[in-house]
């Protein structure tokens, strides 16, 4: 279970960084 919540984090994070760049 922690080994897949970190898998959504590493998945989320570059996802999250790349929706603010469009937003900016």
């Amino acid at each position: 279970m922690l080994i897949y919540s970190t898998k959504i984090q590493l998945v989320a994070l570059p996802f999250f960084i790349f929706s603010s760049i469009i937003l900016f």
